[in-house]
């Protein structure tokens, strides 16, 4: 008996898939694009693709991020709905800094939901306003900001100043963006000056106003004094207990403190400035010391610390 051979044939059922495969691009005409400090707009490429088979509905909406880490949403949200191989693109819109936003580096987001799978896209690029001198508010921000062209005379506008004003900045030493502040003479009285803009002047001190901006955002003081130069604390300065940091650069004794009472006698106290008519110094006896570093041959060195008594002082902070 001959057997006969069957092929057993199975048909293969494939099913169709359906997908949406979504691509979102957000890109700047020009990648070094910069706003002017009086404002401007950057322009942009935008497209919303749908690389998959199947319809989807989708919502976009763009937001700002400024430089703090602010959120501005730009506009509402909009839905659409994109057939399969089909985009949504637009050419060359805008986004646009009015000048009294903040200058800094700013980031555009571009974010697409989908609406039937939950899915978010998104694309970003991101741009720098640019400063202008009356947007710092030191001399170590026009440093920190990149807009130091070495030593020299500067304009800042302090935290309650009504206007700009111009400042003296040494750019150089110790790192540089110090504020010049005050000159204090053993001779001459400390006269508060409009503008302090040279160490060649023969005195004068900054407002009262100007001083407790510049005290409020500042972390050091800078003393050059004929062969020395000292970097003092501010926040040591601030919480002297006999005298905190004075208020006015015109007083003599600028801050004081004592390890014990506060009569200046013995050797536990620390003193800027000094309590005797137009002296300056320097002495840095307590346990709370105010001097962070020093140089110079100018020091005398007492057992519990250094001091200095000189003809002219130089206050800088930063």
């Amino acid at each position: 008996m001959k057997l006969k051979k069957t092929a057993l044939i199975v048909p293969l059922m494939f099913s169709s898939i359906s997908y949406a495969n979504i691509v979102v691009e957000a890109t700047l005409d020009n990648v070094d694009a910069k706003v002017e400090a009086n404002g401007g707009r950057v322009n942009f490429d935008m497209l919303i693709k749908n690389e998959g088979n199947a319809d989807v509905n989708l919502r976009y909406y763009d937001t700002l991020i400024f430089p703090k880490g602010e959120l501005y949403n730009r506009s509402s949200a909009s839905n659409i709905m994109l057939s399969a191989g089909t985009a949504l693109e637009k050419t060359r819109p805008s986004v646009v800094v009015p000048a009294e936003f903040p200058a800094g580096k700013y980031s555009y987001v571009l974010s697409v939901y989908n609406r039937d799978t939950g899915e978010v896209t998104s694309s970003n690029f991101s741009f720098y306003k640019q400063y202008s001198d009356t947007e710092n508010t030191s001399c170590s921000e026009i440093l920190a900001n990149g807009h130091s062209k070495g030593s020299g005379v500067y304009t800042i506008k302090s935290m309650s100043a009504e206007s700009p004003y111009q400042v003296y900045c040494d750019m150089e030493t110790k790192g540089g963006g110090w504020t010049l502040v005050g000159i204090k003479r053993r001779t001459q009285p400390n006269e508060v000056v409009e503008e302090l803009t040279s160490p060649e002047l023969e005195g004068g001190v900054i407002s009262d106003q100007k001083w407790a901006d510049l005290k409020y955002v500042s972390q050091e003081v800078l003393v050059v004094a004929d062969t020395i130069t000292a970097v003092l604390d501010m926040d040591a300065l601030k919480n002297a207990n006999c005298k905190p940091l004075a208020k006015s650069l015109t007083e003599n004794l600028l801050a004081h403190n004592e390890s014990s009472g506060c009569g200046g006698a013995g050797q536990d106290y620390s003193v800027f400035g000094s309590n005797k008519s137009n002296i300056v110094a320097v002495y840095d006896y307590s346990s709370s010391k105010f001097i962070i570093e020093r140089e110079g041959t100018g020091w005398g060195n007492a057992q519990n610390g250094p001091y200095y008594n000189g003809e002219k002082m130089w206050v800088y902070v930063r």
